[in-house]
Formats: structure tokens, sequence, C-alpha cells
């Protein structure tokens, strides 16, 4: 069984357009055939349909007749005024999509009313200096250049952006589209119809470089909806993107590959909603049964192979043997689910991770925290965060502060923002003035990178307050890991709210250590989701644990610390 990409008899679309101009203008950007044309696959094309189908019924406002009263018609000239394309990785979405984004800004992209007959689209009349010429034919519906396009590539983090503005970028130094498109710093300039220099533009957006985020835009082309969580506040990102679409008449296009179906991410969202206006491309492989009329087992080398053939249908680039041998390595090392997703475009719940969002929600609570505390400490060099983190007698966790001149800080480091490394002096005052603010029972402490500190530590405060627990020991982590989840669950913990600490949570997975045992680690090949505000979170329930266990609670308010020079 293969896919069917046929569309029906008059579907009307400026796609015919559409394919013709990128293969004009863009490039493929990279691998053997880079600085080749690009050129479109069935599904390519079929994407490429839905995407610019045009109402029967749209209405079409020439430029010249443009008024305050009578505006131009964008978004509403489409049938879809969204769309979200899911597909396993190496599927090629990258390079598509910045194909797309090309299009958007200086290709026809904008429905320009119904060819009668002998019309033609014309690049050196449209500010762009190659010789493409397009005729329509009649009844096709035609294409004009967006007058002002302000276009957004959206991702959660800089890596994932790049994955569509590094072959954009490459496009415009190689095709035609140095014609009409200047890579700036930062960000491409789209040139006017006359060949000058305006206000359009491509901007890339992300969680941490977002001030562009809400600005009116024409469109947006936002990567890996999959990952886009409450816990990150990617929700909100799409929202504002969103309303910055909807008040220039732009559109909104998601690219993802199939997530965890416990996350309920906003890629999850637009699925489920199933809106009219919203299309879907999505090759489920659910659709192949076995002799048994049943869906076929992924774990089975012979169905993988099935599905890998129906889901990568159209995109010869992709060596299924390759696939294969990616996804038989995760299925061996009990990540079956991962490869599922990521290979085999399924819908499957994540099974390594190891809190769902939902119960991290339930438990966060708003109360005041006791001066009776365990903490938790989990410390790098340079390239993991460093974080605190308490817990009360009661059993409410939160994240401590400190100050530096008259200013509040939680006691959450990141090395980018100290010029890579992590301000041990910071680390040294944070932990002092919390020894001071509250009665400490417990300091457990993760003993990498910090050995040093931590020694003073508990020649300062105690060597039975001060414990070093090594979190890379798995039969230690499992137990400590099984008792969170357990209390976690049974609401014997609950947490104050903690924007990084939650998004930390959310990142983190286990990963198994054989004898039915795991520990917590970053999701495989995403370096840059970090969990280190978790780990010490983790850590100072232990610590409270301990301390309830060893009456430490009960003594910690008769114990006298020796501040020792720095």
């Amino acid at each position: 069984m293969t896919p069917d990409f046929t569309l029906p008899k008059g579907f009307l679309t400026l796609a015919d357009l559409g394919e013709a101009w990128i293969e004009g203008h863009c490039v493929q950007p990279d691998r053997a055939l880079r600085g080749k044309p690009l050129k479109l696959t069935d599904w390519q094309f079929y994407v490429l349909a839905h995407r610019y189908q045009i109402r029967p019924n749209a209405r079409f406002v020439p430029p010249e007749e443009v008024t305050l009263e009578n505006q131009p018609v964008f978004n509403q000239a489409f049938v879809y005024r969204s769309t979200l394309i899911i597909g396993p990785q190496k599927l090629g979405k990258g390079p598509l999509t910045s194909a797309f984004a090309a299009f958007e800004g200086s290709g026809p992209s904008v429905f320009a009313g119904f060819a009668k007959g002998h019309e033609k689209y014309i690049c050196r009349d449209n500010g762009c200096e190659c010789d493409f010429e397009y005729s329509y034919w009649p009844g096709e519906p035609m294409g004009m250049r967006h007058p002002s396009p302000l276009i957004q590539l959206g991702a959660f983090s800089e890596s994932q952006v790049q994955n569509i503005y590094r072959p954009l970028k490459t496009m415009t130094q190689m095709g035609a589209l140095k014609f009409t498109m200047t890579p700036r710093e930062g960000f491409i300039r789209i040139l006017s119809t006359d060949g000058s220099e305006g206000l359009d533009r491509i901007d890339t957006v992300t969680s941490s470089a977002n001030s562009r985020l809400g600005n009116p835009i024409s469109d947006a082309e936002l990567d890996e909806l999959g990952l886009w969580l409450r816990s990150n506040k990617m929700d909100r990102f799409f929202d504002n993107a969103s309303r910055g679409a909807a008040g220039m008449g732009g559109r909104i296009h998601g690219w993802t590959n199939c997530w965890d179906i416990t996350q309920n991410s906003v890629a999850q969202q637009i699925y489920e909603a199933k809106q009219k206006d919203v299309w879907v491309f999505y090759l489920n492989p659910d659709v192949l049964r076995d002799e048994n009329g049943e869906p076929l087992d992924y774990s089975i080398k012979a169905h993988r192979r099935l599905i890998h053939e129906f889901v990568y249908f159209g995109s010869p680039w992709v060596d299924l043997d390759s696939i294969e041998a990616e996804a038989a390595s995760l299925v061996a090392r009990g990540n079956q689910a991962q490869a599922e997703r990521y290979f085999g475009n399924r819908l499957v719940a994540g099974k390594g991770t190891f809190v769902p969002p939902t119960l991290w929600t339930d438990r966060t609570v708003d109360d005041e925290p006791t001066n009776l505390i365990a903490l938790g400490f989990d410390g790098s060099a340079n390239d993991d965060w460093t974080a605190i983190r308490a817990e009360d007698s009661s059993g409410l966790r939160f994240t401590p502060t400190f100050t530096i001149a008259g200013e509040e800080y939680p006691t959450i480091w990141d090395p980018d923002k100290h010029g890579g490394e992590i301000p041990r002096h910071e680390v040294r005052a944070a932990v002092d003035q919390i020894f001071k603010k509250y009665h400490v029972a417990a300091f457990f402490c993760d003993d990498r990178e910090f050995e040093t500190q931590i020694d003073q530590w508990a020649r300062q405060y105690g060597e039975k307050r001060v414990v070093k627990f090594p979190t890379y020991n798995p039969t230690r982590m499992h137990y400590e890991l099984e008792r969170y989840i357990t209390d976690l669950a049974q609401c014997e913990t609950e947490h104050l709210y903690c924007p990084i600490t939650e998004v930390h949570a959310m990142n983190a997975v286990t990963k198994s250590t054989g004898n039915d045992k795991y520990i917590l680690a970053k999701p495989p090949g995403q370096y840059e989701r970090k969990i280190d505000a978790f780990m010490a979170d983790i850590l100072s329930h232990a610590a409270a644990a301990y301390a309830h266990k060893n009456g430490l609670f009960e003594t910690a308010t008769k114990k006298k610390y020796y501040y020792l020079p720095d």
C-alpha cells in the first residue's frame, strides 16, 4: 500500500505556479545536488497544493483599486488559514520550509484573481532580474507578490530554527533568490519590486530571542510544534505568533515530527481540534494492517520496513537501510516509543518521560514555605546549569533566592549569562545567605565539579547535614526517583511555581541502566534541553526524607554554623 497524492479535478490552487517558481528560484542547499534546482516530489506538491488552495468565490482587489474602504484580500482568499505538516525525521522538511518561506517572501504567493486566458507572470515585471515566466491556463488562480511581506521562522531553540534559516540563506546566495533577497546580520532583507530596500524581511524567533514576537506578520513557519508545550511557554509563543498573523491577514504554518501524546503539545492541540480551516498532512502508518487486521508491530523488523516505506514514500533521498539501523538501535535500547515517533511517524506516548505534565501542574500550589528546610544542589562548571532547590518540613518544594547589591535572584545559574562559566562566588554567597535565612536540616549535593566547595560546606555546616550524593550512581538514584514520583503522585510533596524548574522537569526522561533500574537524562540528541534544576529538586526531596528519618528537622534550630572567609 502506498499513499495517494492525487488531486481532484478542478482543484483551484496556486501550486502549479508555485512549483514552477520554486524550481526556478530555489536550489538544493546541500549534499550532492547542492546548487541544483529544487524540484518538488509528489508529496511536497500535494502539500503545496493544499496550502495554496483558493476558494472558488475568492475576491480579488487589484492594487490600483485598494482604498481604506476597499482593502486587499490576503488569507481569506485561501481555503485554509493554517497548515500542519507531520512527518518523520530526515524527510526534508527544513529545505521545503525554506522554499515555501522564499515563495511567501518574493514569489507570487498572494491571490490575484482568476485567469481568463493568455495571462503571464513575468519575474522582470516584479523586481526580479531572472528570466522566469509562467503562462496561466484559463480559470487558473493567478498570483502576485505580497506588497509588504514580514515573515518569521520560529522554533524553541536557535539550533532548531537554523534548520530552516540556514538552507534559506544558502538559497539566497546560490540561486535566483539573490535578485530579491539579501542576507543581513541576523535576518534576510526582502527587496521591493523596484529593487530597493524597505522594511520587508524574514526574521528568526526563538524562546529566548523573541523581541519581534507578536509583531504583525504575513507568514510564519514554525518548526517542531510537537515540542511546543505549556511547560516551556511555547504555547504562549504560538498564540502571540497567531495574533501577529491575524492582524496582517497572514497565515501560520507548522512543521513537526510526531509528538509524545502525554504532553499536550501545540501540535497535538491543533491535530485534535480538527478545525475546518486548518489542513493537516499526516501519513498515518496505522492504515497498514497485518494478516489479522491489526496495526503493524514496530518491534518486528519486517513490519518496521513496511511502515518506513509508507511514511517515507516519495522521498528518494532517504536511505531506508540507514533509517532501519537507527530505529533498531533505539528499540534495542528500550526506546521503541521514540523510534516509532521519529521514524515510524506514529503518535504514541513517550515511555521514557519521567513526570507527566498534568501531574506536575496539579502539584503546583501557592503557599508560604516554613523556615525549616532541606536543600538539593546540582552543580556544573560551564556546559550545564547549576541550581539549588529547597523542600520545607511540610513537603513544599521551592527555589530559594539570594541578593546581590539589593537585587534578588533565584538560585539557578545559566553559564551562558555569565560568560560561559558558573559564577562560583555567587553560588557560595547564595548558600551562605540561605543558611543564615533558614534552619537547614540537610543539604544533598551532587559531588561532580564542586567537590572542594562541598567539602568546605561540610566543614562549615556539619558532615551530617552536608551529604555528597552521586546522581550518576544508578542504584541510589533509582531509589530516590521512585520515592520522588510516588510521593508526588500521593500528594506527599508539592511545589511553588518556578518556570525554569518546570521546563527542566518536562525535559527529563528516563534512561535504563539495566537490572530494571534507571536514571534521568536529557532527551537523546537534544543536549540543549537542560534538566539541572530538576535534578536539584529531586535531591532536595531526598534530603528532606533523610532529615525526617534522622530527626534533623528537630535539631536544625539548635545548630550553630561557622561562617568561613571566602
